[in-house]
């Protein structure tokens, strides 16, 4: 039996409870009345079931739809696809090696308040429908499909970086090592010159990042409102810092994701001068290997510094390589991060790397394990992962001299 036909008996099968809960008497009025216990633990079950089996139609007819264009195009199946160049550069690799979209990771900002929001909103709907048995209720949320507005300054790397949605937990995606341009002019009859463009395959894990708050008073959330959506939005937040910090910083040793920071192959640029110099000729360094230099990630003490530095007259220098009101220096992006060591910073063309994840954030309100007490809980997680398709595309820079 097909998805399809298991979601229509599913929704016969509540409806058919429903129904024997609003009988006609034997005068031929209508009787209603409520749900048994049973009658509504199945009924929720059956909701659940009923999304399990939407969700499973979508990814289908939407894996149908992208075989459907492959094949338009004259394409292969992606069990003979192989990965190519232009694969690589586009960031979209069909099959297993998982596709590259427009899109971002946020937690914050006007998007990450309206999932927390969301979320937020589930709790106040326990006991309804997103009560499931173990005594919790659940909601899941999407991350944002939108890329960064023009103009709108990115509050963090995660929002700066664009996003790779994997289908499963592993992975693989290619990581090009080697670029050698040998191109010449060459004479007839002569030998033509290799040029190496060399890749890798790459394995790469989604991780779960996950945290649990400490119980609340169920009728304190109650009365207050905004406490649900504000005790979200910080989970949120922290979880936030978390992936970002492993984004950047990740050791790659067991349980950990390998950091932009300790990935091999990514170039290095001394101080040089002053901070701002220093992330010029970083930026240098990208555009020698035909990459593009469009982000810069800062420590934001280092950047406040940046900020403030004066000329000789005393004044601020700003109004030269520095546009306060984009947050940009020398017309690249930067973004701040606490997650940065002060006196280190990335420059980057950011084709070079993406934010691997599932495409949702969950949220579980726990209401079992503190019913004696009336106190809830709230658990937030989900799973991220990072691509390095091309290391020399980064530049990690130490914008601090010596004293």
């Amino acid at each position: 039996m097909n998805e399809k036909a298991k979601l229509e008996d599913v929704l016969a099968e509540m409806q058919a409870i429903i129904d024997r809960a609003s009988e006609p008497d034997s005068s031929g009025g209508e009787k209603r009345r409520d749900l048994t216990t049973a009658e509504s633990a199945r009924v929720e079950e059956l909701a659940q079931e009923a999304e399990r089996l939407k969700e499973r139609i979508k990814a289908q007819a939407e894996g149908d739809a992208i075989r459907n264009a492959l094949a338009e195009l004259g394409a292969k199946s992606d069990d003979e696809i192989e990965p190519t160049s232009e694969g690589l550069a586009r960031g979209f690799l069909p099959g297993a090696w998982g596709s590259r979209a427009k899109s971002h990771v946020t937690f914050t900002g006007p998007s990450g308040r309206k999932s927390a929001d969301m979320l937020a909103r589930s709790l106040a709907a326990r006991g309804g429908k997103s009560l499931v048995a173990t005594g919790t209720t659940t909601s899941s949320v999407p991350m944002s499909p939108d890329p960064i507005a023009k103009g709108v300054v990115p509050t963090s790397v995660l929002e700066a970086l664009s996003s790779v949605t994997r289908p499963h937990p592993v992975y693989r995606y290619l990581r090009q090592t080697v670029r050698e341009n040998n191109a010449a002019i060459v004479a007839a009859g002569d030998k033509k010159p290799t040029s190496l463009v060399t890749v890798e395959p790459i394995e790469g894990r989604l991780q779960v990042f996950a945290h649990i708050s400490e119980y609340v008073d169920e009728y304190l959330l109650k009365d207050a409102d905004v406490l649900a959506s504000f005790l979200t939005t910080q989970l949120f937040y922290m979880l936030r810092e978390a992936v970002e910090d492993e984004i950047l910083n990740g050791a790659g040793t067991s349980g950990h994701l390998r950091g932009i920071l300790n990935t091999s192959g990514v170039q290095m640029q001394p101080f040089a001068a002053d901070p701002v110099t220093t992330l010029r000729l970083a930026a240098l360094k990208l555009e020698n290997v035909g990459q593009v230099a469009d982000l810069f990630i800062v420590n934001s003490s280092d950047w406040a510094a940046i900020e403030t530095q004066r000329v000789t007259s005393g004044s601020f220098d700003l109004g030269g390589p520095i546009d306060r009101a984009t947050q940009k220096l020398w017309g690249t992006q930067v973004v701040t991060s606490t997650r940065i060591a002060a006196g280190t910073a990335l420059a980057l063309d950011r084709s070079a790397a993406g934010v691997d994840t599932d495409g949702s954030i969950e949220t579980k309100w726990d209401q079992s394990s503190g019913f004696d007490k009336n106190q809830v809980r709230a658990r937030v997680e989900g799973r991220f992962g990072l691509s390095v398709f091309q290391p020399a595309g980064i530049v990690k820079a130490t914008i601090t001299g010596g004293e």
